[in-house]
């Protein structure tokens, strides 16, 4: 029963539906005769309470509960979808971290402003490619959150598409009762799920829309673009356009040419326009449990900004800079200048380049090149880590 439907009842007519409905999920015979005598002269209230189908008028309007308005809404199902490495994962933790501390994230994403509007909240962060320990917590200290306030579900987490991995989320979900739940990227988080199929996004995703509504939480999803120029925004996101479809609000993250970074509205339909919200991405150093200083980075909102999602189109591999050089050359000469010294972790050579603005796909392309041509070498490391050197090249005298 709705609240508007109730609020058009009186008590007899409450305390008649309040059983008939009991009656009804216990699987016990209704009491008609009760239903009648209260619903006397209104037969439609009792026909549509039992129908399944409510008119319109008896449906309470309200107002949308925004977490990031318009970007992300609470009890609504919301998609962020983007390029690998333009920074997706850091934009929602920089808002886990926000929310921690019980700071506005609406303030903060739209104007850079850190305005404590309210009680820490928790945020469920479920993530195979953000890991926790020299990730996700190294992050989330380094822009100032609590990290207390999120909680971490790894890969091997059950499946969203599974009945016992629905069941499992939700007992989180009603459990500890996180304000955002992230989905990092959702197909992560799938089993035998044909990225292409609208029936099978659908079946992933319609779940999680349902709880979102029943435990009035922001449940985001994120899905990596597809690697195509031109076209709609949301033919680009995952494969099947229901990625986009599914959502009720979301944004998308890119990158410009000249390598400023930005989220823009990838879906809301009742919403006026929206300018993009900017951001940059610094390393920075946090003191590890020892003491001993962690290289990580955080991510720092300068507010709205005059970027268009049209910005975001253009061809990386057919791009140069004002030097003639095109970005794949900058990175070699970066990461080949970077190792003249010696050897460095590649998390150290790899945030060199980062930063200049050059993509994650194209660093990843430039180390394989140089690796293939026998130019540098990868060391497993301590702690799972990696280092990187340069090869040294036989002398032509």
């Amino acid at each position: 029963m709705t609240k508007h439907f109730a609020a058009q009842c009186n008590i007899h007519q409450i305390t008649a539906a309040a059983a008939a409905q009991e009656a009804m999920l216990g699987g016990d015979e209704v009491n008609h005769a009760q239903l009648k005598r209260a619903f006397e002269g209104r037969p439609d209230m009792a026909a549509a309470l039992f129908s399944g189908v409510l008119p319109v008028d008896y449906i309470e309007m309200e107002q949308v509960d925004w977490l990031v308005e318009p970007f992300l809404a609470k009890g609504k199902l919301n998609i962020v979808h983007g390029d690998a490495g333009v920074g997706k994962s850091f934009v929602l933790q920089s808002i886990c971290a926000a929310l921690s501390l019980g700071a506005d994230p609406t303030a903060l994403v739209r104007r850079g402003a850190f305005n404590l509007a309210g009680k820490p909240q928790k945020a469920l962060y479920c993530s195979v490619e953000a890991d926790a320990a020299t990730e996700l917590r190294p992050r989330i200290e380094a822009m100032g959150g609590d990290p207390s306030k999120l909680l971490h579900i790894p890969a091997d987490f059950p499946h969203v598409n599974t009945t016992q991995g629905r069941a499992r989320i939700e007992g989180a979900i009603e459990a500890h009762k996180p304000a955002l739940v992230i989905f990092d990227p959702i197909t992560s988080f799938t089993k035998d799920l044909d990225p292409n199929s609208a029936a099978d996004v659908r079946a992933a995703l319609d779940p999680l829309s349902q709880m979102a509504r029943t435990y009035d939480t922001c449940i985001v999803y994120l899905v990596h673009d597809k690697k195509v120029q031109g076209g709609k925004s949301q033919h680009k996101a995952g494969g099947s356009a229901q990625w986009v479809a599914a959502a009720r609000a979301g944004f998308r993250a890119g990158q410009t040419q000249d390598g400023r970074k930005a989220i823009v509205l990838a879906k809301w339909n009742n919403a006026s326009v929206c300018k993009a919200c900017e951001y940059r991405i610094v390393s920075v150093l946090v003191m590890g449990a020892n003491g001993e200083d962690i290289k990580t980075a955080r991510l720092e909102w300068l507010g709205e900004c005059d970027i268009l999602p049209g910005d975001f189109e253009w061809d990386e591999r057919k791009s140069g800079d004002k030097d003639g050089a095109n970005k794949a050359e900058r990175a070699e000469t970066i990461i080949v200048e970077a190792l003249k010294a010696g050897s460095k972790l590649s998390e150290e050579v790899d945030r060199a380049v980062l930063d200049t603005g050059i993509s994650f796909s194209t660093l990843r392309n430039v180390k394989w090149k140089l690796g293939k041509d026998g130019r540098i070498r990868h060391h497993k490391a301590a702690k799972g880590k990696f280092t990187m050197s340069l090869v040294e090249q036989p002398s032509n005298g």
